[in-house]
């Protein structure tokens, strides 16, 4: 097993670019639900005025090991500093703030030595915002664009991996399964039980409770397929994908057997958006259409 000092080492650099320099103030930690890490929102002075930030901060939980945890930490910041540092950058990406050695007097999951990574705190959830209102995917698909053309992979799309300002920017944010794309199989598996909802079929291990985190551009694009029906249809959690399945069961089952959503069942889904989303509804992922022309027939169709 490698030592974690390896991923410090390989961050050293990349923390010191990237270290975060305001004096802020922890408002509240969120932990239940985030099982690899916990959010806690807080504030900072900017200028003499106050702004709210998001930091999370891997954890050692069951049996996750501290070499896991700067590993994970490592990669994601890594992705962050990519993205940030592009050129021309993306209004569609959460705007990366930098790392932050963690206090453990306020964080006391926080493990010395590997840094906590602060965002632009962004007001509303995806579904929280969209749900009642015409609100197109366009902005979403944009974002994953000038991930993909950096050949990063997000690795987890889903509403709530998303949320939207108060101005109805969207923002795409939690890099924590993000990697470069490259042929090389890192052979993860999450043995947190997935909902299957935005899960690529190819991703699937059969047989077993456990996915592959071997996620490429493709099924990225399949989990952008299930979020812009779940967003386009315009009624929160109601709209989810597979909403003829009854638990995660059934829908890898569905997934599994390419039975896919049924346009009856998702009434504020125009004929023009389901004929572009369902198209990306293959076991093959090769056929998938790139994200880009994705982009391009929702822009036809989208004014957001």
């Amino acid at each position: 097993m490698q030592d974690p000092q390896i991923y410090l080492l390989l961050g050293d650099v990349l923390y010191k670019d990237h270290a975060f320099k305001y004096t802020f103030k922890v408002v509240r930690t969120n932990r239940p639900g985030r099982p690899y890490s916990v959010i806690s929102r807080a504030t900072i002075e900017d200028q003499g005025e106050s702004r709210k930030v998001i930091v999370k901060t891997y954890r050692r939980i069951g049996d996750i090991s501290a070499m896991k945890v700067a590993q994970r930490t490592y990669q994601e910041v890594k992705a962050w500093a990519l993205l940030a540092s592009a050129p021309g950058g993306c209004d569609n990406i959460n705007q990366f703030l930098g790392v932050w050695v963690t206090d453990p007097n306020l964080i006391p999951e926080a493990i010395p030595g590997i840094p906590s990574i602060v965002t632009d705190y962004v007001k509303y959830g995806s579904l929280e915002y969209t749900e009642g209102r015409e609100f197109g995917i366009r902005q979403l698909a944009n974002g994953l664009s000038f991930m993909h053309r950096l050949n990063i992979v997000h690795g987890d799309i889903q509403p709530d991996n998303f949320r939207i300002t108060k101005d109805g920017i969207v923002k795409i944010i939690d890099l924590g399964l993000s990697r470069e794309e490259t042929g090389e199989h890192t052979g993860f598996t999450t043995t947190i039980l997935p909902s299957y909802l935005f899960v690529a079929p190819e991703l699937i291990i059969p047989d077993e409770d456990d996915v592959s985190m071997f996620v490429t551009k493709a099924s990225d694009v399949y989990a952008f397929s299930m979020t812009a029906l779940h967003v386009l249809d315009g009624q929160g959690y109601k709209s989810r994908p597979f909403n003829h399945c009854q638990g995660p069961y059934p829908v890898r089952k569905a997934v599994m057997a390419n039975q896919w959503p049924r346009e009856q069942q998702y009434t504020g889904v125009t004929p023009q958006a389901w004929k572009i989303v369902s198209a990306c509804w293959t076991s093959d992922p090769s056929i998938r259409p790139p994200i880009d022309a994705l982009l391009q027939d929702l822009s036809r169709i989208s004014r957001f």
